[in-house]
């Protein structure tokens, strides 16, 4: 489960967004004990227009996922338009009034943090949720251990923010309006880079191979520490990031899902997926190797 969003973000800087929901991104497999509790602390699940009222059958409504021979598959296989997303419901709590919205994903939820800036959702009801989380200066989330910001130089100390184009022309209105939000806040939104920083490898954007948690990343402990919950493993998870000849910003990856995993996770590139293979098909795991961009 990672919570992200404006909330990751006003955490890690320190600020507050009066108009702003928690948004929990989760593996649909795992949403219903999420939603259950919620239910169980006063909230009531606010049902869009295509679910039932009842949030079980809502629940069961949306299949857990798409079986695959492969383990390793692009990001683009599932999903509205190919960006992962499973469904999202609505928890509404009032006096003071509160949102939370609980985003599912048929794979890893970091899935949708990496797709932020580049996100497209087919069906009209997910679009508003989503024109707010589509750049790098909201690629932050928070686990049951630890924050993480995934490019916090260019987030917290040049106040940019990276977006990528849509390739939608119809959706490109809506946004503008995205932009002008995160402009307001204090971003400056840059569509492109020029080849001088592409070639910059100490730029905030440097391209390459990362590695949640690894040395580009601010990681900050929750503290205190609480001893009966499991250690996490998102930090087990990589993407890459690369640019176009025209200095468009590209985010790439592969989803790695097997029944024999409790989880799924985003793997960079073909490099990883070499290594991780011969044991996957062994069902030995191999040993954590942390490779630099």
């Amino acid at each position: 489960m990672l919570i992200s969003g404006s909330t990751a973000l006003q955490f890690l800087d320190r600020s507050f967004y009066p108009d702003s929901d928690l948004d929990i991104y989760v593996e649909h497999l795992y949403a219903d004990r999420i939603a259950y509790w919620l239910l169980s602390i006063g909230y009531e699940f606010s049902p869009r227009k295509q679910q039932t009222k009842d949030f079980r059958i809502a629940y069961q409504a949306t299949h857990h996922g798409i079986h695959h021979l492969h383990a390793f598959l692009p990001p683009d296989s599932t999903g509205y338009l190919g960006k992962g997303v499973s469904e999202i419901y609505d928890f509404h709590k009032s006096h003071p009034d509160r949102t939370i919205q609980l985003i599912t994903s048929y794979r890893s939820p970091l899935e949708l943090v990496l797709n932020f800036h580049s996100s497209q959702c087919i069906v009209l009801s997910i679009i508003s949720e989503f024109l707010k989380n589509w750049a790098a200066c909201v690629m932050n989330f928070i686990t049951h251990e630890k924050a993480y910001s995934l490019y916090p130089r260019a987030t917290f100390e040049e106040r940019r923010s990276l977006v990528h184009p849509s390739g939608v022309s119809w959706w490109e209105g809506a946004r503008a309006v995205a932009r002008a939000k995160y402009a307001r806040r204090g971003w400056l939104i840059v569509n492109r880079l020029p080849q001088a920083e592409i070639d910059n490898r100490t730029s905030a954007f440097a391209y390459g191979r990362r590695v949640v948690g690894d040395q580009y990343c601010w990681t900050m402990d929750l503290l205190p520490k609480l001893a009966d919950l499991p250690q996490g493993f998102v930090e087990s998870n990589s993407w890459g990031l690369y640019f176009t000849q025209n200095g468009q910003a590209e985010m790439k990856f592969l989803l790695l899902k097997r029944p024999e995993l409790r989880f799924s996770y985003t793997v960079a590139d073909e490099i990883i997926e070499a290594y991780l293979s011969p044991a996957l098909r062994e069902g030995v795991a191999p040993p954590f190797v942390c490779f630099e961009a």
